[in-house]
């Protein structure tokens, strides 16, 4: 069977499917600075990645300009949840802190959805060096920073803090829950 496979399959896929191998195993790591050390750069800080995140948060921003805006059921229940207290509130400004929010897509996303009478005061938390490239896209209602406790600091009243897939990937995650849950966030 094994002389069938390499007969028919190019051998760039095994070369590529050892390195995936090597370099992404099943390990388990005694701590965060373990597994950092493996990706050999600061996580989520390479500015490739990020590039591409902006680059596909532009393309997202055009495409919502000119069609209609997309709900996909695997970010209905994400957009539900912060739709849902935008009503409840009955506000005209709606303070957001975005934790991990990347290039903006989720205020963009929603910017469209609500009506233009309600006003943002959108700030995404992210990397340093996310910031540094995201900035361009910051607006009136939309801005950037790198520190959750500062922001958390600068806004009075928190009608909505929304993190998705983040606590998981941040260095001490139990720290930065429990500035969540002591946020006085609605």
């Amino acid at each position: 069977m094994k002389k069938l496979i390499k007969k028919y399959v190019h051998p760039n896929i095994f070369r590529v499917f050892n390195f995936s191998k090597r370099r992404f195993s099943n390990k388990i790591y005694s701590s965060y600075e373990e597994a950092s050390k493996t990706c050999g750069n600061i996580p989520y800080q390479e500015e490739e990645l990020i590039k591409v995140i902006l680059s596909k948060t532009k393309n997202f921003i055009k495409k919502i300009e000119n069609d209609s805006v997309p709900v996909w059921p695997t970010s209905a229940y994400s957009k539900i949840s912060v739709i849902n207290p935008i009503i409840e509130s009955n506000k005209e400004r709606i303070n957001v802190v975005d934790f991990g929010g990347a290039c903006g897509a989720h205020y963009f996303h929603l910017r469209k959805l609500i009506s233009k009478k309600i006003k943002f005061n959108w700030v995404v938390v992210e990397t340093p060096k996310m910031v540094q490239y995201a900035n361009e896209l910051s607006n009136e209602e939309l801005s950037f920073s790198d520190s959750l406790e500062e922001t958390i600091k600068k806004i009075p009243e928190i009608d909505l803090l929304h993190t998705s897939g983040t606590l998981q990937c941040v260095d001490n995650p139990h720290k930065y829950l429990e500035i969540i849950l002591t946020s006085g966030s609605k």
